[in-house]
Order: C-alpha cells, then sequence, then structure tokens
C-alpha cells in the first residue's frame, strides 16, 4: 500500500486505539493485583517509564535533540499549560480506574466529544445545529444510562471521569487556539516529560511514593509506553492522512473495543444496561460528529467517505502536517 493512502491513516488510527485499550486494561489490571496501591504512584511510574524511552527517541541523535529544542522554543507556555493540566487528568484517570470498570469508565470518558463541542461554541464562536443539538441529547441519555450501572460506578467516579475529560477537552481546546504549528513527536515527548515531573511533586508531596513489585511495574511502563507516548504519535501522524472528521469518527471505535476487552481478558461483566447504554451514548456522538464534519466540508456525503477510505485522488482532503 501506499505510504500517502488514507488507509494507513486508518490503521494508524487503529493502533493509537489499541494502544490506548492496552493502556487502560494494564492499569485496571494493577489495580486488580494489588488494590492498595496508590494511583498516583500507579501513574507517576508508567510515566516515567514512558519519559525513559520517548526520551531516548527523542535525544539520541542530533537532529531530535534540535526539534526538541525548537518544538519548546516555539510552543513552551502551550507546552507547560497542557501537561500540567494532563498530570491532573492523569491521576484523575487512574484514580477513575481504581475505584470503577475499565469499560464503564471508557464508555463515560467519550463526554469529551460533547465537552470539546461545549468549549468551541463558548470560546471558540463555533455554530452548532440543531442535528448537534439532538445529538449531544441523544448522548446524555446513554451517558445517564451507563452511569446508573449497579456495582460497576459510583456517582464520585463519574464526576471524576467527567473532570478528567474536561481537562482534556481543554487541552485539545488551547491546542486548536494556539498550536496548529506544533510538531507531534518532540511535542509529545516534551508534553511527557513535564507530566512526569508535575507527578514525581505529587507522589513526593502526598507521601505516596513507593517502587511496586516488577510485575506490576512493567505492566504501569508497558500501559503509558504505548498509551501516553505510542499512541499519541500514531494519533498526531494520522493526521497527516486523514481529516479531523473521520479521525473522530473512528475514534469511537475505542469504547468498543475497550468494552469486548474487559469483558474478555478482565471478566468485568456485560449486562444489557451497560450495552444498551453504550449503544444510545456512541449514536448520539455519531451524529455530532457527523454534522459536525458535514458543516466544515462541504463535499461531505457517505460516498465521498468511503471514496476518501480508498484514496481517490479528487475526494482527498488537505492533510494537516503535525509531524
Amino acid at each position: 500500500m501506499n505510504a500517502k493512502h488514507p488507509l494507513f491513516g486508518v490503521i494508524l488510527i487503529f493502533g493509537f486505539t489499541l494502544c490506548s485499550v492496552f493502556a487502560y486494561l494494564s492499569v485496571k489490571h494493577v489495580f486488580l493485583i494489588d488494590p492498595s496501591i496508590s494511583p498516583i504512584n500507579a501513574i507517576f511510574w508508567g510515566f516515567l517509564g514512558a519519559t525513559i524511552v520517548s526520551g531516548f527517541f527523542n535525544c539520541s541523535r542530533k537532529k531530535e535533540r534540535k526539534l526538541v529544542q525548537q518544538e519548546w522554543s516555539k510552543h513552551k507556555k502551550l507546552i507547560i499549560t497542557i501537561s500540567i493540566m494532563s498530570g491532573i487528568g492523569a491521576i484523575l484517570w487512574a484514580w477513575s480506574l481504581h475505584i470503577a470498570s475499565a469499560g464503564t469508565v471508557g464508555l463515560i470518558g467519550r463526554a469529551d466529544v460533547l465537552m470539546a463541542l461545549a468549549l468551541g461554541t463558548i470560546f471558540l464562536g463555533e455554530r452548532f445545529s440543531w442535528k448537534e443539538i439532538v445529538g449531544a441529547i441523544i448522548a446524555i441519555c446513554g451517558l445517564c444510562v451507563v452511569a446508573n450501572l449497579p456495582n460497576e460506578i459510583s456517582l464520585l467516579a463519574v464526576g471524576i471521569v467527567l473532570c478528567t475529560r474536561f481537562l482534556y477537552a481543554m487541552q485539545s481546546f488551547f491546542v486548536k487556539k494556539s498550536g496548529q504549528n506544533l510538531r507531534g513527536i518532540p511535542f509529545t515527548f516534551c508534553r511527557i516529560l513535564i507530566m512526569t515531573l508535575v507527578l514525581l511533586i505529587t507522589v513526593l508531596v502526598t507521601g505516596t511514593f513507593s517502587v511496586p513489585p516488577l510485575i506490576l511495574l512493567i505492566f504501569l511502563v508497558s500501559s503509558q509506553v504505548l498509551g501516553a507516548f505510542v499512541g499519541r504519535v500514531l494519533y498526531f501522524e494520522a493526521h497527516k492522512y486523514l481529516g479531523i472528521g473521520h479521525i473522530n469518527l473512528l475514534s469511537l471505535l475505542q469504547p468498543v473495543l475497550l468494552l469486548i476487552g474487559t469483558w474478555l481478558l478482565l471478566n468485568e461483566p456485560m449486562p444489557a444496561q451497560k450495552i444498551v447504554g453504550g449503544g444510545i451514548l456512541l449514536l448520539g456522538l455519531a451524529i455530532i460528529v457527523l454534522e459536525k464534519w458535514k458543516r466544515d466540508d462541504k463535499k461531505f456525503s457517505l460516498k465521498r467517505i468511503f471514496a476518501t477510505l480508498r484514496g481517490k485522488k479528487d475526494d482527498l482532503e488537505n492533510p494537516v502536517d503535525l509531524s
């Protein structure tokens, strides 16, 4: 396959989705093995490992070091801002996995689409249509069904997940507003590095620092090497081959795979309420994503979606360079 073919972007997004699912499953597995481990300490070790691996990748050659320096010089304030937000979000994310089922957390986490819609409307002056309002109402109904799953998630956990997703939606808002020319790989490394420093300060201040057993350490490090570094790089690279509409739509596959993974590998229950609620939630989000895509792309059509994925030159969207 030609490396510039849009299907290559689909493969990248699928890789990003698998990395994200692996991160959820690995961290939840750690909490199942040792419920006494602190979420803050667990997530610190994961990001420390991701920092070491990504640091080797970004600093082993002069060319990569120069790119990191340039990225820091251009986007210092943006990197610091979203890294601090990401560090807090990572702690909340780990906390939510500690007290709730991973599949349910993943479903409710898709509320970031709703939050991004609200932030874009409030701060960027973006307009929304009646279809997006309908989609939001449907998604909220599905969210309420999932949030009321007995023995899987509490009101506290729902609040934590929503706070986490709000922080990540705010990051997207800042990047969209101020970081249009960022370079994905060095930007991701700088973000992970500062997040690790934030997490280190937090574990030291809270007195939760400890070294986990080797088997848990392996799970934690691998979860963030794939989730926070490799997956994020794949996500940025996918923008070269696919428009944001394609990416947002394909990303809705993540909670589906996560539910299947938690059911098969972690033996989490799959009651009808979770399936129905998740289906309603994803339906509402799909309506929002497709409508926003349609509004931003005047040539939008279902025929064009499939034509784009087949790689017809006349139907390709202009790629976004985030390398």
